[in-house]
């Protein structure tokens, strides 16, 4: 994203395992500055009514708790908490080391000058899922929030509900033995390092149902995306324009100006 006027966004193709496909949009310092933020919030405002419009439902979101605080960002989750009707879960990289807690040891061997490594990260489902939308847009930009996206249902709420069930009975096994062990869900933070060295098998098991991954990454500095299958039709009828026209995966560029528009 440039800071002149017009925001360029591109998203990038990562290495991604089939069926599933990877993008990112690099170089975001989440959280992003307050005037930043209506760029990233009018992008991913677009991409959910795009996937709307192919068949996808509103978005579950969960928000992690690591950057929450930042620039009243507690203050204004609690304005809301009681209407969103928060649901806390954990969530964490599963493409590094099991979570566990801190022990002695770590302090005793950490390089002079290292931060403190905290495996233990919690995470915020906002279970009513139609003020989802709502949510994201009060928060976005802070480098907290994840959109999960699922094939459209006669009751849009299931695949939502079940996913959460199934991280309890598959991503359960990450965590360190007799660690973390209460939690009713686990969510995934994907990045381009953990999806690029992922098997097909592992990213089945870490999206589950899900059709379409977006996170906020203040871990990578990154808008991660990840669909299941092609999502040429999704970014098109977003706004965005491929460059380049070869076949296979290839960058796609959206260009927004300062009032949130696409050009």
């Amino acid at each position: 994203m440039n800071e002149a006027d017009p925001s360029h966004f591109v998203f990038e193709p990562l290495p991604c395992a089939p069926p599933f496909h990877g993008l990112s949009v690099s170089d975001l310092k989440f959280p992003l500055a307050a005037e930043d933020r209506d760029a990233i919030r009018s992008l991913v405002l677009r991409i959910v009514h795009a996937a709307q419009q192919i068949g996808l439902s509103k978005p579950a979101l969960c928000l992690d708790t690591k950057q929450l605080h930042h620039d009243g960002g507690s203050k204004l989750y609690s304005a809301h908490a009681r209407k969103w009707s928060p649901r806390m879960g954990f969530c964490f990289d599963p493409a590094a080391r099991p979570p566990r807690k801190l022990e002695l040891s770590d302090l005793m061997d950490m390089e002079y000058g290292s931060e403190v490594r905290l495996d233990d990260r919690s995470c915020i489902h906002v279970s009513r899922s139609e003020h989802a939308t709502e949510a994201y847009s009060l928060l976005a930009g802070r480098g907290i929030a994840t959109l999960l996206f699922f094939r459209n249902t006669p009751n849009s709420e299931q695949p939502g509900k079940r996913y959460l069930e199934h991280t309890r009975e598959h991503l359960l096994k990450y965590m360190a033995p007799g660690q973390f062990q209460s939690f009713p869900f686990y969510l995934p933070l994907l990045s381009s390092t953990g999806i690029s060295g992922a098997t097909a098998e592992q990213l089945q098991e870490w999206m589950g149902e899900t059709d379409l991954y977006l996170r906020e990454s203040p871990d990578s500095s990154e808008l991660i995306f990840v669909t299941r299958g092609p999502c040429d039709a999704l970014l098109e009828s977003a706004g965005m324009t491929r460059l380049g026209v070869v076949e296979g995966d290839a960058p796609w560029r959206l260009e927004i100006d300062q009032r949130g528009n696409h050009e």
